[in-house]
């Protein structure tokens, strides 16, 4: 019993340590953005600015590896011919 409670204790701080990063991945491409609005605006943009320019930026971010895992899935597949 005490294996199975430690493997679960273990499953379950792998999975909060996942969702951690993934939150601070979040934020730091937040930050990535109000610092570009910033540079490119000369004044500090306000939250619903950032926060539109981060759901556009985060959809380009999600298209282009999207793409990308696509296209190595395909190669690993034998699908996509090699130059």
């Amino acid at each position: 019993m005490y294996i199975l409670d430690y493997c679960r204790e273990f499953l379950y701080n792998s999975h909060m340590k996942t969702l951690a990063r993934e939150e601070q991945r979040h934020r730091i491409l937040k930050a990535r953005v109000a610092v570009a609005l910033y540079s490119e605006n000369g004044k500090v943009p306000k939250e619903e600015e950032v926060e539109s320019m981060y759901r556009i930026v985060h959809g380009l971010y999600k298209a282009v590896l999207g793409t990308h895992r696509t296209r190595k899935q395909q190669i690993k597949d034998g699908q996509l011919v090699l130059l």
